[in-house]
């Protein structure tokens, strides 16, 4: 028995010429020293044929932040939004994964969210500030994540199954809202010491 020998071939022009969003096949036929062949067919759907299908996408998938929607809130409990991956739908990739960070802008230096040590304390170049979700994403807040009086921005990045990736740009395509659950308070006014008398006003 003999051993596989690996093959490795670069098509001039493959590149250019290959159509996004199709389905291919490539075909392939050995031949030994002995003069015995495999896949030797003649015409690609001949029975012997042999060959790997495969489909071509370059195309970025895409997500959106459905929640929270509002620039004030009082209550976030959870992260969700929406992903596709644009294109032919019969030949498009298919959303993969989509992945969620959280800033908090209101603190320099690092300050986006370790999903691991539960604390503000990484970089955005720091690829441990995402977290996986699936292609109809969500995904709960955690303990100590929301803050009162802070601001925080929301980034999604989409992965289909061909390997893209959304492109995101860290710090302008976000979502911005502040977190407040301290109810307000006012303070009676007092009357004007002027105005404090002991006996009846005369009219």
């Amino acid at each position: 028995m003999g051993t596989l020998s690996p093959w490795t071939t670069a098509p001039t022009g493959f590149q250019t010429a290959i159509v996004n969003e199709r389905d291919y096949r490539v075909y392939v036929k050995a031949k030994d020293g002995a003069g015995n062949w495999a896949g030797d067919a003649v015409y690609p759907y001949d029975v012997v044929s042999v060959y790997q299908p495969f489909r071509w996408d370059v195309t970025r998938p895409t997500s959106v932040l459905t929640t929270p929607s509002l620039r004030y809130l009082n209550s976030v409990t959870s992260l969700a939004g929406t992903a596709a991956d644009p294109g032919d739908p019969s030949y498009a990739a298919g959303i993969e994964k989509v992945q969620v960070a959280v800033q908090r802008t209101d603190q320099g230096g690092n300050n986006c969210w370790s999903w691991t040590a539960k604390t503000f304390s990484l970089s955005q170049a720091n690829e441990a500030i995402w977290t996986d979700t699936d292609a109809g994403w969500s995904t709960s807040t955690a303990v100590g994540m929301m803050i009162s009086s802070a601001t925080y921005r929301i980034y999604s990045r989409a992965w289909d199954r061909a390997g893209n990736k959304q492109s995101v740009n860290l710090g302008v395509d976000n979502h911005v809202f502040t977190f407040d659950n301290i109810p307000p308070w006012w303070r009676p006014p007092r009357p004007r010491t002027s105005l404090i008398t002991a006996s009846p006003i005369s009219p």
